[in-house]
């Protein structure tokens, strides 16, 4: 049974900046999809979930999760 990693834990302001961030057309798209990564992290999502809801690979939310 795979491990399923831990929720983020995000105050606020975190939170906050991170939506921000993920919705800001002068950021570059790598940016935005770090912060969508994250938020859907800290909403309990497992890796799998992300990457399937953001069209990406498993490897690349392992990537900036563990960042």
């Amino acid at each position: 049974m795979p491990l399923r990693p831990l929720p983020l834990t995000l105050t606020v302001e975190e939170r906050l900046q991170l939506m921000d961030l993920a919705a800001d057309p002068a950021r570059t798209e790598r940016r935005r999809q770090q912060a969508r990564i994250l938020l859907l992290g800290a909403g309990g999502s497992s890796n799998a979930d992300i990457a399937a809801k953001l069209g990406l690979t498993r490897s690349t939310v392992l990537k900036w999760r563990r960042r």
